[in-house]
């Protein structure tokens, strides 16, 4: 075999093992071992568990599940730290969130499902649960989901980068609806009404969710 066709099968393989992951079809742990994971092991699309942190992002929900607090953001879930700071943890079977940025839709043996590494989520009337990974893991239909965001500042910077030393490169007013393609903890990256890209503060922001389904 060459040497350019070795590499270009390696390519078209890592490809395909990315999308099964994403689609939570396969995560990477079941992946690199080759072998089923019955106890559906949780993989986080943020910190793993244990990450120890001095304070929490802006705009994280707290949320309880079972007398449990948690802090979320964007995919991450948190819990105090003795004696100071929080602890990444692994996400909570039945905690309501809003919808993590990158988030798939797919359906699975007839239901609906949002997936993103390895974490599911089910819609219900006050955002998105977590939910067990299905026992049936074919993929019968799957689309990406871009998070919608509404602005609730009076008037919002755009900037060319995530950061305020980044310059204003747009604005945005009071109740626009902006599509969310990118997110790190303190800044989103959106396509403005315009069609325009930029960063914004993500404090100024406010989740949007679809309508529910049936």
């Amino acid at each position: 075999m060459t040497t350019k066709k070795a590499i270009h099968l390696a390519s078209l393989f890592a490809l395909t093992l990315g999308m099964l992951v994403t689609l939570g079809a396969v995560n990477p742990g079941q992946a690199l071992a080759g072998r089923p994971n019955h106890g559906h092991t949780t993989v986080h699309h943020g910190p793993r568990p244990g990450r120890e942190v001095v304070s929490l992002p802006a705009r994280h929900q707290t949320i309880r599940v079972r007398g449990t607090r948690y802090y979320y953001h964007g995919g991450v879930f948190y819990r105090p730290r003795h004696p100071g700071g929080f602890v990444t943890v692994a996400a909570p079977l039945g905690a309501v969130v809003s919808l993590p940025v990158g988030a798939v839709r797919v359906v699975i043996g007839g239901f609906s499902y949002y997936t993103l590494g390895g974490v599911y989520y089910q819609r219900v009337p006050a955002g998105y649960a977590v939910v067990p990974a299905p026992a049936v893991t074919e993929v019968v239909e799957a689309s990406a989901i871009d998070s919608e965001v509404t602005v609730t500042a009076g008037r919002l910077n755009v900037r060319s980068g995530p950061g305020k030393q980044h310059p204003v490169i747009s604005q945005v007013f009071q109740g626009e609806t902006l599509l969310v393609k990118e997110q790190t903890l303190e800044w989103l990256y959106v396509r403005l009404p315009s069609g325009q890209h930029g960063w914004v503060m993500a404090d100024y922001t406010a989740p949007q969710f679809p309508p529910a389904e049936g």
